[in-house]
């Protein structure tokens, strides 16, 4: 992945704080379809009630805030672009 970041300057509005990570893979999918909304999947509601109630397994993009709960784990993201329904490996 190639990303490049243009530093703003500093004012009374913005203020810039600058770090490095690095990650094997990032996934950013934004856009109009931000209104959260959980598929209708035959036996999904139960499969996710396996999983402790502060570590949802299924969640809208608005609730993903750092990478660090996804290290070492398979993460599957479903979406409304091309393409609709991607594995991403870890």
């Amino acid at each position: 992945m190639d990303a490049h970041l243009k530093k703003l300057e500093e004012s009374q509005q913005i203020k810039a704080t600058w770090w490095t990570e690095e990650f094997n893979a990032v996934v950013v999918a934004a856009g109009p379809y931000d209104q959260p909304h959980v598929l209708d999947v035959d036996g999904l509601i139960e499969w996710s009630k396996v999983r402790a109630v502060n570590d949802p397994s299924v969640y809208h993009l608005r609730a993903y805030h750092t990478p660090q709960r996804y290290t070492g784990k398979n993460v599957l993201v479903v979406g409304v672009g091309s393409p609709k329904l991607r594995e991403y490996p870890p």
